[in-house]
């Protein structure tokens, strides 16, 4: 058994910059503890020493291993002829609350390792109890639940919000899991073990669960617009859809039955119009390396439309631009007013043959009357009257928290064009040593992803805004050769906001996306380079 220890554990990040020292966990009787130290600090220098990355192997291992914090941390401190009681002064990195990093002096004290003992001799987690091996009426003894509770705290507090971590899920999990067990340790053993596990769990319970956040009177604002809007173009296709069947009246015959189209053939069917009942996504059928919506049934007749012909390829990009200008929910349904050709065909519906009469569509109903696309239009009713906005830029010197407010500015005012504008026309690519080669130009801007923006904002995520923005790191200093470029690239941390049970807080799971990376080329305007929906 080591003969000091720190009450601290740490995970080495030397790759970074500055390299360090990750703080996982401060025990509650450390001597750290006290003096501040908290999980998710960066230790930059010990004692005074900055932290390194030594380049020999050999080295590199004994220095990481023997680092407070560490396995061997004993084996460091006899070095510096540190012991029991001795003062240790550490250098820590802290997020700043808005922007950056903070610089803070730390001045803890090592102790001997623990041996917590009962009056009767029992080990024990502190000297009032609880007693390691004592269950207590739970399922499991005190002794295994600390270690447990330890690694889910820790997960929290120290690592925080990262990757696939689902904010809600976490929080319900540690109240079930830990309510009832956190209240018997402090009724049952008051002190300051239990003093210290109530605060550590609290400070968890309320970082997983999201900060509450009072949203101002007008934040919601862009979903009241969205859905009066999806009202008028609702309104719009109901006309629109009575107009088109006005317009062929004459030639307009009920769809069914249609007669055997070989037997009967088409002469009275072929140039008239018809309206086919309402099709989903089962109706979308592929057939003969083509796509193809298919109604009928076997007694009343057959109907087929190329999906991949014009028309119905209209409907469909139609179909797209409401998602992403108005409603990006619409119900896959689609209604075809369409005229009957002179070729019948014959197509496979659930592996069956069938013949069929073949319509060119003239107009469709689209998500259950949501949209109407005329086709003689080609657009959707209502559609000419949408905004179309022009680009509107930041001011070049804008920070990365104002473009990233502008990015959810412009998913909110269905604004494509300025969404587009604040991503950057280059791509870094970064090569397997780490050299980065850039492409003018390259980057690659998917419009489903403001689709799926739009989707989030009118969806789950009420409000989405920055709440901390990185140093600016250094891609490529431009030195390579006569005209390189000099891109920074700088860390955005967006919180999402929510309601939950009545609340509106932040926060995370894996349908949005926290963290957002931004570059600029020779001190120019700060862009998005990442392309993925908020």
């Amino acid at each position: 058994m080591p003969d000091v220890i720190s009450g601290v554990v740490t995970s080495a990040r030397l790759a970074e910059n500055p390299p360090c020292f990750h703080v996982d966990w401060v025990a509650w009787d450390s001597g750290f503890r006290s003096a501040g130290l908290r999980p998710g600090d960066r230790i930059i220098a010990s004692n005074g020493v900055r932290v390194i990355r030594p380049e020999d192997g050999t080295a590199l291992q004994r220095y990481t291993q023997t680092f407070l914090g560490q396995l061997s941390e004993d084996l460091g401190f006899a070095a510096a002829g540190l012991g029991i009681g001795a003062s240790h002064g550490l250098t820590i990195r802290r997020r700043a609350p808005a922007k950056g990093w903070q610089t803070i002096e730390c001045q803890g004290s090592l102790q001997a390792p623990p041996n917590y003992r009962l009056a009767n001799g029992r080990p024990a987690l502190a000297a009032e109890g609880p007693d390691t091996m004592e269950y207590d009426g739970f399922s499991g003894n005190w002794g295994g639940w600390y270690e447990t509770i330890r690694a889910r705290l820790e997960a929290v507090l120290a690592r925080g919000w990262q990757g696939s971590f689902v904010s809600q899920y976490e929080a319900k999990s540690l109240r079930d899991d830990h309510d009832a067990r956190i209240a018997a340790l402090v009724s049952r053993y008051p002190g300051p073990f239990a003093a210290a596990m109530q605060a550590d769990y609290a400070a968890a319970l309320g970082y997983a669960g999201g900060a509450i956040v009072d949203l101002p009177p007008d934040a919601l604002e862009f979903r009241r617009r969205g859905e009066a809007l999806a009202g008028e173009i609702r309104a719009a296709a109901t006309a629109a859809w009575a107009a088109c069947q006005d317009r062929v009246k004459d030639s307009l015959i009920p769809a069914f039955p249609t007669g055997h189209p070989i037997r009967d053939g088409m002469a009275a069917l072929a140039g008239k119009h018809v309206i086919l009942p309402v099709m989903g996504n089962s109706d979308y059928v592929a057939d003969t390396g083509r796509t193809w919506f298919t109604a009928g049934n076997d007694s009343d007749g057959w109907y087929f439309i190329d999906a991949e012909a014009a028309p119905a390829q209209a409907v469909l990009v139609a179909q797209q631009r409401y998602r992403r200008r108005v409603n990006p929910d619409i119900r896959a349904s689609w209604q075809f007013l369409a005229k009957i050709l002179p070729e019948p065909r014959l197509g496979m519906v659930n592996d069956q043959a069938h013949y069929g009469c073949q319509v060119e569509p003239i107009a469709a109903l689209v998500g259950d009357g949501a949209m109407c696309v005329d086709l003689a239009a080609n657009e959707f009713a209502g559609e000419a009257a949408l905004h179309t906005g022009t680009v509107s830029l930041l001011p070049p010197d804008a920070p990365p928290s104002a473009v990233m407010a502008a990015l959810v500015s412009a998913v909110k005012e269905d604004d494509i064009d300025n969404w587009r504008a604040l991503f950057a026309d280059w791509w870094v690519e970064r090569l397997a040593d780490g050299r980065p080669v850039i492409h003018p130009h390259a980057i690659r801007i998917d419009d489903n992803m403001f689709e799926d923006s739009r989707r989030s904002l009118l969806g789950r995520v009420l409000d989405a805004r920055s709440i901390w923005e990185d140093d600016p790191v250094m891609v490529t200093d431009g030195s390579l050769f006569e005209g390189a470029l000099r891109i920074e690239e700088v860390t955005v941390e967006l919180d999402h906001i929510g309601s939950f049970d009545g609340v509106t807080r932040s926060f995370n799971d894996v349908t949005v996306r926290r963290w957002w990376q931004l570059q600029r080329v020779n001190g120019g305007p700060w862009r998005v380079a990442d392309v993925q929906p908020i």
